[in-house]
C-alpha cells in the first residue's frame, strides 16, 4: 500500500486542506472520504480550487521543483547560531527539554498549530515532514541520523492528547525514523521558546497569525538553515540534511 503514487497523495492532501477537512477540532484524522484511486475526483477538486480566485495557489513545496538541486555535500551550510534549549511536553505529557531530544541528531524543527487551515502555512510544513518521513522508510542512514520535531504554539488547544491524535494523521508515512509532536505546559513556557527562536505569532479570536519557519539543526545544536514558505520543499530539505550528514562524516574522519 505504501507504494501508492505520492503525486496522488499530494493532491489529496491539498484538496483536504483547501476544503477545511485537514483536522477537526480535536485533531482527529480527516473526515472527508477521498479515494486515492479516483483521479477524476481529484482533478475536479483541483479545477474548483483554481476557479476560486479567493484561494491562494498551493506553494511550490507541494509540487516538483522546476530546477535541479546541487549534489548533497557539494556545498556548505555555515552555522547561523546555536539552537536554544527549552522545556516542552511530549505527546504523553512528560516534561522534556529540547536539548535531550536533539542529542546526537540532525533535527528539522517546525512551529505549527493543529487547527491551521492556511494550506501554505502549517500544512505545508506537515506535508514536507510527511514526505521526509516517507523517504526514511527507504534510507536507513537518514532514518538513523534525522529527527523531525513538530512543536505547537497553541498550548491551550494543542494538549499532549491532541498532539498525539494529530500525529496519527501522518502514520501512513511509515514506522521508520522519529517524528515527535510536542507542545508546552503553558503560554508562559511557550513565550520563552518563541522568543528564543525569534518565532513571532499573533493570537486572534479563531486563528494564529505567524510566519512559517522551519529550522535545520545539526548534531552540535547549530542552526544551519531556516526555511520560509518560498524555500520549504521536501527535496530541498532532504538535500540540505544529507549535506549536513556528509559534513559530519568528513569531520569524524579528519
Amino acid at each position: 500500500m505504501r507504494k501508492t503514487n505520492l503525486t496522488i497523495v499530494t493532491a489529496i492532501f491539498i484538496a483536504l486542506w483547501f476544503t477545511g477537512a485537514g483536522c477537526d477540532q480535536i485533531g482527529n484524522a480527516p473526515t472527508q472520504n477521498v479515494s486515492i484511486d479516483n483521479t477524476q475526483s481529484i482533478n475536479t477538486q483541483s479545477a474548483s480550487i483554481q476557479a476560486d480566485n479567493s484561494v491562494p495557489p498551493p506553494a511550490a513545496g507541494y509540487g516538483t521543483l522546476p530546477y535541479k538541486l546541487p549534489t548533497p555535500g557539494s556545498y556548505e551550510l555555515p552555522s547561523i547560531g546555536k539552537a536554544p534549549d527549552g522545556e516542552v511536553l511530549d505527546d504523553e505529557g512528560h516534561v522534556r527539554h529540547l536539548y535531550d531530544l536533539y542529542k546526537n541528531k540532525i533535527v528539522l524543527l517546525s512551529f505549527i498549530y493543529s487547527r491551521c487551515t492556511d494550506v501554505n502555512a502549517c500544512p505545508l510544513a506537515n506535508y514536507s515532514f510527511y514526505k521526509i518521513k516517507a523517504a526514511m522508510q527507504h534510507d536507513p542512514a537518514l532514518a538513523k541520523s534525522l529527527k523531525l520535531i513538530t512543536l505547537s504554539f497553541d498550548p491551550t488547544h494543542d494538549t499532549p492528547d491532541v498532539m498525539r491524535l494529530f500525529a496519527a494523521n501522518f502514520d501512513y508515512a511509515g514506522p521508520k525514523g522519529k517524528w515527535s509532536f510536542l507542545t508546552t505546559a503553558s503560554t508562559t513556557k511557550l513565550k520563552t521558546l518563541l522568543k528564543a527562536y525569534d518565532q513571532s505569532i499573533q493570537v486572534n479570536p479563531n486563528t494564529i497569525s505567524h510566519l512559517l519557519r522551519v529550522f535545520l539543526i545539526d548534531q552540535k545544536k547549530q542552526i544551519r538553515e531556516i526555511y520560509s514558505v518560498g524555500f520549504l520543499h521536501p527535496d530541498i530539505l532532504l538535500t540540505d540534511v544529507r549535506t549536513v550528514m556528509m559534513n559530519n562524516k568528513d569531520e569524524i574522519t579528519k
